[in-house]
C-alpha cells in the first residue's frame, strides 16, 4: 500500500531540518519546544501553525520566505488528482508530467524574478552611491584637492566606492591638460580606496582600480617608469580581489589605460592587443567609443593614418545619445587632424565649423585654442600663409601661458616649417632662440630630442632645411602623449 504523503507543514519542517543536518533533538534544544511535540508536528499528528514553522526556519538559519517556497514545491509534488473513471481522467504518468512542468515553470519564473529584482535593487544602491559621490564632489569644490585628505581623516568613512570612481574619472579628464592635477586626484582616490570598509577582496579590487589611474596620471606626466610600476601594482591588487565581483568597476577601462602606456613606450602591437581586450569587455557604447578613440590614436602614432580614420569612423557609428558630447568633439577633431596628415586639407576644412560648434558647447577655453590650431594647420596646407601664421602665433602664446610645453613646442616647429617654406631664414633663427627654453624643458625620449636639437643647431647657423624641420616636427608628433 503506497505511503500517504506527509502533510505540507510537516514536509517543509523535515526538508529544512535535514538540509542543515539537524536532528529533532537539535531543533528542540534551539527552540525550547519539546521533542515529542516537534515529532508529532513533523509527522502531521499535531497541528503546526504557519508562524511556528517560520520561527523554526529562522532558528535553522533560513528566511521566513523559505517556508513559502517549499510549500509551493509540496503542492506541485502532490498535485490534485482528476476524477477517476471519467474519459478525460489523466493517467498517473500524465499527472506527474503536469506536476513536473508546473514546478519547472514556477522555478523558472521565480528564478527570473529573483535575478531581475536583485539586479534592480543593486542598481538602485549604485545610483544612490553615485548621487552621494556627486554631492560630495560638489561640496569639495570650495577647498583645494590637497585639503580633501584632511576631510577624509576628520570624517571617518566619508564617501564610498562611488567617490573613488568619481575621483578617478576626474583624474582621467584632467590628464589631457593638467598632469599634476590628474595625479593629485588619482592619489586621493587611492587614499580613499585603501580605507574602504567591507570585504578584503572588494577593497583590493577598488584599490587596484585607483592604482590604474595613478599609473595613467604618471604616464601623462611622462614618468613612464613610474607608470609601469603603478600598473604592476594595479594588476596585483585587481587580481588579488578575483574572488570578489568588480561590480560597477569598469574593467574595460583598465586595459585601455595600459594600452596608452604601451603606445607611449612605442610598443604598438602590444598596445593594439590591449585595446582589443578592452573592447571585448565593453559594457556601454560610451566606453566602446572612448576605447576606439584611443585605438585610433595608437594607429596614428604607428603611422597607420588610414587605419586610424577607420577606427574613428567605427566610433562614429557607435555614438548615441548616452555618449558624452566631448567624445563626439574629440572624434571630429581627430578625424580632421588625420585628414591633414593625408594632405586632404579641403575635407578637413569642412569639419571645422562642427568642431568649433562642439567646442563652444563644451565651454572649455582650451578646446577653442585647439580649434584655432587646427585652422592654422589647415591654412598651412592650403597655402594661406598669412592666416596660418596669425592662427599659429596666437595658439603658441595660449599654450605657453598655460605652461603646456609639449603643445607649445609643436606649434613652434609648425611656425618654423612655415617660415622655412617661405624662405624666411632669419625668422627661423629668431624663433629657435625664442623657443630654446621650451625645447630644453621637454620631457621626451633621446631620439626625439636629438631631432629637435639637430634642427635648432642648423637654424642657428642659418643652415636649416625644410627636411630638417619636417624631421623634428614628425619626431615630436610621434612623441605626443595620449590625453
Amino acid at each position: 500500500m503506497p505511503r500517504k504523503p506527509a502533510p505540507p507543514y510537516g514536509f517543509v519542517l523535515k526538508v529544512l531540518r535535514e538540509s542543515v543536518g539537524w536532528t529533532l533533538e537539535d531543533l528542540a534544544r534551539e527552540t525550547g519546544v519539546g521533542f515529542k511535540a516537534l515529532n508529532k508536528q513533523e509527522r502531521g499528528l499535531q497541528r503546526l501553525e504557519h508562524k511556528e514553522l517560520e520561527a523554526y526556519a529562522l532558528a535553522m538559519g533560513y528566511s521566513a520566505e523559505a517556508v513559502d517556497v517549499l510549500l509551493v514545491c509540496h503542492r506541485y509534488l502532490h498535485p490534485p488528482k482528476t476524477e477517476p473513471g471519467v474519459p478525460w481522467a489523466l493517467t498517473r504518468e500524465e499527472q506527474k508530467a503536469v506536476a513536473r512542468e508546473a514546478l519547472e515553470l514556477g522555478v523558472a519564473v521565480a528564478s527570473g524574478y529573483l535575478e531581475e529584482r536583485t539586479r534592480q535593487l543593486q542598481e538602485e544602491h549604485i545610483r544612490e552611491a553615485q548621487q552621494e559621490a556627486e554631492e560630495l564632489l560638489a561640496a569639495f569644490q570650495g577647498i583645494s584637492p590637497s585639503e580633501w585628505r584632511l576631510v577624509f581623516n576628520e570624517a571617518e568613512g566619508v564617501g564610498s566606492w562611488a567617490l573613488v570612481v568619481r575621483l578617478c574619472a576626474e583624474s582621467e579628464k584632467a590628464a589631457a591638460a593638467d598632469a599634476r592635477r590628474a595625479l593629485v586626484l588619482a592619489e586621493l582616490a587611492l587614499y580613499r580606496a585603501e580605507r574602504e570598509p567591507g570585504a578584503e577582496g572588494w577593497r583590493s579590487r577598488l584599490t587596484g582600480y585607483a592604482w590604474f589611474f595613478v599609473a595613467n596620471a604618471r604616464r601623462v606626466a611622462n614618468d613612464l617608469d613610474g607608470a609601469e610600476e603603478a600598473f604592476a601594482r594595479a594588476w596585483n591588487f585587481w587580481h588579488a580581489g578575483a574572488d570578489s565581483s568588480p561590480g560597477p568597476l569598469d574593467e574595460a577601462l583598465l586595459y585601455d589605460l595600459e594600452a596608452s602606456l604601451l603606445c607611449a613606450r612605442r610598443q604598438f602591437e602590444a598596445a593594439l592587443a590591449r585595446h582589443g581586450e578592452a573592447l571585448a569587455r565593453c559594457r556601454t557604447s560610451e566606453t566602446e567609443v572612448s576605447i576606439l578613440l584611443n585605438k585610433a590614436f595608437t594607429l596614428e602614432q604607428m603611422g597607420d593614418v588610414e587605419g586610424s580614420i577607420l577606427a574613428l569612423q567605427t566610433a562614429a557609428s557607435r555614438i548615441d545619445e548616452q555618449c558624452r558630447p566631448r567624445l563626439l568633439a574629440v572624434l571630429r577633431f581627430n578625424l580632421a587632424v588625420n585628414l591633414c596628415h593625408l594632405g586632404r586639407f579641403d575635407e578637413a576644412q569642412l569639419l571645422v565649423p562642427e568642431v568649433r560648434k562642439l567646442a563652444v558647447q563644451l565651454r572649455n577655453g582650451l578646446d577653442l585654442v585647439r580649434v584655432m590650431w587646427l585652422q592654422g594647420k589647415i591654412a598651412v596646407g592650403l597655402g594661406q600663409g598669412a592666416e596660418a601664421e596669425a592662427s599659429l602665433e596666437q595658439v603658441r602664446q595660449e599654450f605657453a601661458a598655460r605652461n603646456m610645453l609639449y603643445d607649445a613646442a609643436l606649434v613652434e616647429l609648425e611656425l618654423a616649417l612655415l617660415y622655412q617654406q617661405q624662405g624666411r631664414i632669419t625668422d627661423v633663427r629668431r624663433l629657435v632662440r625664442r623657443s630654446a627654453p621650451i625645447f630644453r624643458a621637454l620631457k621626451v625620449d633621446r631620439e626625439t630630442m636629438a631631432a629637435v636639437l639637430l634642427f635648432c643647431q642648423a637654424a642657428e647657423k642659418e643652415e636649416a632645411t625644410v627636411d630638417l624641420v619636417h624631421g623634428a616636427l614628425e619626431a615630436l608628433q610621434r612623441a605626443r602623449p595620449a590625453g
